[in-house]
């Protein structure tokens, strides 16, 4: 039995979690001052996702501090996803379903998600300034306490947004500085982050019609009901363009 065999979906939640995590980086601004400490000029890390070996091999393809091409310009910022692990203690059943409302006259409920922790680690490379690294580290370490929650829109087709803890769960720092004295001398720090996800499977949608309700009514909670009202739709084949009446039946017990 093919464990696929349902509508193809997918929610997204990787991609949009990863623009979401990218973008909580964005706008960290490193200041220049002279030694008066006097502000000369200020510069926004760019950001990217990229993997950590390729990236740094960009930065660092010009070593030569006198050639004439153009260099990357430090410091700069990426991160990646680099691992999933599942999470057992999160788990909160798989018997329930989530009800997910009504849009455009289908019902819509989903099965529990299942939860996963997913690692990133942020690369920032600056240059032999080590001031400029601790401007950076500065700047991020003051809102992970050491986590820190991010909402965003788990279920867009629901409009249903998520809180997810982001933890800080380590920092290091490589200090590249090899070769002649005008090969270039880099920094990089290394942080390591863990993000409580959850995935949810495919929606189960149902855009049957209710044509028959019921309600019971009683004035004591555990005890029979003293009353049941059913409003029925007549007749029973009609659709919600057709011409039909509310039948409403009410059952009193004394």
């Amino acid at each position: 039995m093919s464990l696929f065999g349902n509508t193809p979906y997918n929610h997204q939640h990787i991609e949009r979690f990863v623009i979401a995590f990218g973008s909580l980086f964005t706008g960290i601004t490193v200041v220049k001052k002279d030694a008066a400490g006097k502000k000369l000029q200020s510069y926004e890390c760019p950001i990217e996702y990229a993997p950590k070996h390729k990236w740094l091999s960009r930065v660092r393809e010009q070593n030569d501090l006198t050639a004439p091409q153009v260099k990357m310009t430090l410091p700069r910022m990426a991160f990646e996803m680099v691992d999933i692990q599942y999470a057992p203690t999160r788990k909160i059943g798989v018997n329930g379903v989530y009800a997910l409302g009504n849009i455009n006259g289908i019902r819509g409920k989903i099965y529990p998600p299942t939860p996963y922790d997913v690692v990133f680690y942020l690369h920032v490379v600056s240059k032999q300034e080590k001031n400029d690294a601790l401007q950076i580290l500065e700047q991020i370490l003051p809102y992970f306490q050491p986590y820190l929650t991010l909402n965003y829109e788990i279920l867009p087709e629901y409009k249903i947004f998520k809180d997810v803890p982001i933890t800080l769960q380590g920092y290091q720092v490589e200090d590249t500085f090899e070769g002649s004295p005008e090969d270039q001398r880099t920094i990089t720090q290394i942080f390591t982050f863990s993000a409580q996800m959850d995935f949810f499977g495919p929606m189960l949608l149902n855009t049957a019609i209710i044509k028959d309700a019921f309600v019971n009514f009683g004035y004591e909670f555990g005890k029979p009901t003293n009353a049941t009202v059913e409003l029925k739709v007549n007749p029973t084949t009609a659709s919600k363009n057709d011409i039909y009446t509310i039948d409403t039946i009410i059952t009193e017990r004394i």
